[in-house]
């Protein structure tokens, strides 16, 4: 680091020379304060004198100027370009990069300011928008009450007549109907499978890597010490490899006829209104025969003061006749168009 003949510091115009020679016979770091030097980074230069200075001192040694007032000038082309007033005890954003603040350093406030209030700005900006998401799901699903009256209600029932058909089918013995019943069944081939593994198209591959081709590789760490790495490429040998073939041998399965009963819809009748005068248009039945009902429901609520109506779905017969056209009801909704019937006023 320093002259052993005139005493003067080294400085950027002296470089670093490599041992050279065979890397793998050169003398090895093996000294416990050398070592920490090697990996403590490399030299600084000083701002004051441009003497190098070992990264590990934090003032120079040979002006007593002290490590790391250095920032990027926020005025300068160059982001690389350095200021003297930052150093690393702290951290400031710019548009040029990130630099650093020493604490007895004077720092123009109205940037710091104005870099702290775009900070500030980007923060609530984003804790607006998730606010407003949170709200705007909020009024959307959150009940209200709302005073109504039955504008009207309606109901539909629907009966099927259906009557059941013996009808023949043929399948496999797992996919017969439950109520099948004069079944005849035998043997058949339902498909192949594999079987008998075999070797079969032989093709060369890469296997059993190991290292070849090997170099010593050494990096300038800056400080006169170099890092050396025996590096090496990855060979491969050539090996033959088979794929699994199999043979395909037959999967026998019982295929078998049967008789079953279907029930097939032979005629339908609605009955509607908008009373409470539900009917059942029941088909009289014979024989093989029987009646299916499906029914639907539903009650429309109007708000005057709101002049809006919700369309509301019973969930059956005895709750639809709850409404009565003309009456008053409390309910809750949405703004999702959700209906929760109260009460009737």
């Amino acid at each position: 680091m320093q002259c052993v003949s005139c005493g003067n510091p080294v400085d950027s115009s002296e470089k670093y020379e490599s041992v050279g020679g065979d890397k793998s016979y050169a003398s090895r770091v093996t000294d416990p304060e050398m070592l920490k030097q090697a990996h403590a980074g490399p030299n600084w230069e000083c701002e004051y004198c441009k003497s190098h200075e070992r990264n590990l001192n934090g003032s120079c040694r040979n002006c007593a100027g002290k490590k790391d007032r250095l920032l990027y000038h926020p005025e300068a082309r160059n982001p690389q370009q350095y200021h003297p007033a930052i150093n690393s005890q702290s951290l400031i954003p710019s548009q040029y990069g990130w630099g650093k603040m020493h604490e007895d350093d004077d720092i123009d406030e109205n940037v710091l300011d104005s870099i702290r209030n775009a900070e500030n700005l980007r923060m609530y900006i984003i804790i607006g928008v998730i606010v407003a998401v949170a709200l705007l799901a909020f009024w959307i699903f959150m009940p209200f009450e709302v005073n109504t009256t039955v504008k009207g209600i309606a109901w539909e029932h629907a009966v099927n007549l259906e009557e059941r058909h013996l009808k023949h089918g043929e399948d496999w013995d797992g996919n017969m109907p439950s109520d099948a019943h004069n079944t005849s069944c035998s043997t058949r081939q339902r498909g192949t499978e594999n079987c008998n593994r075999y070797d079969c198209n032989p093709h060369q591959v890469d296997c059993n890597p190991h290292s070849c081709n090997c170099s010593i590789k050494c990096d300038d760490l800056g400080n006169g010490y170099e890092s050396c790495d025996n590096e090496c490429d990855t060979c491969y040998d050539s090996c033959t490899e088979y794929d699994d073939c199999y043979e395909q041998c037959p999967v026998y399965d019982e295929w078998c006829s049967f008789d079953y009963h279907e029930w097939d819809v032979i005629g339908t009748n609605v009955a509607s209104g908008k009373t409470h005068e539900e009917t059942w248009p029941d088909f009289k039945t014979v024989g093989e025969q029987r009646n299916a009902r499906y029914a639907k429901y539903q009650v429309d609520f109007y708000s005057e003061e709101k002049d809006k109506t919700w369309d509301y779905e019973p969930d059956d017969l005895e709750e639809f006749r709850k409404y009565n056209t003309g009456a008053p009801w409390l309910i809750k909704v949405n703004r999702a168009g959700q209906v929760w019937p109260q009460n009737e006023l």
